[in-house]
């Protein structure tokens, strides 16, 4: 009895470690605390993504092209930002698949070992980028 108690228990503490290096790792900082689009029935999706800077300019990763909130904006959504300095509606420009050697680089060079846990989680092999352009 006692030896499955120190199992249950060394389980049950790797499991909390695991959840707290992830929760850690997706929402630390450098987190757009909120990326609001639309369904289509209209009612609000919000998503909380990274983001890199680069230039002046500001990239969003579509890690997935099948992420609900990428598959809105392709739909005719608005992409309302909030959070980390982001407060408004904004233009966007989706880039092509050609953009994942850059997105991916830009990521690892600000996120660091939260990007390669986060990639151990993920499959990022189709991510692309967005360009954040002016508040409309």
């Amino acid at each position: 009895m006692r030896f499955l108690k120190l199992v249950f228990l060394s389980v049950l503490s790797a499991a909390m470690g695991f959840v707290a290096i992830t929760y850690t790792a997706l929402e630390a900082g450098g987190v757009i605390s909120a990326i609001t689009t639309s369904h289509t029935d209209g009612s609000e999706r919000v998503t909380h993504i990274w983001y890199v800077t680069e230039n002046g300019n500001a990239f969003l990763e579509v890690g997935n092209p099948n992420n609900p909130w990428i598959q809105d904006l392709n739909a005719g959504s608005s992409l309302i930002l909030k959070g980390d300095g982001f407060d408004g509606k904004y233009d966007f420009a989706v880039h092509d698949s050609s953009s994942h050697a850059k997105i991916r680089s830009l990521m690892r060079d600000k996120y660091g070992w939260r990007d390669v846990w986060v990639g151990w989680l993920f499959d990022t092999s189709q991510s692309y980028m967005i360009q954040v352009r002016g508040k409309l």
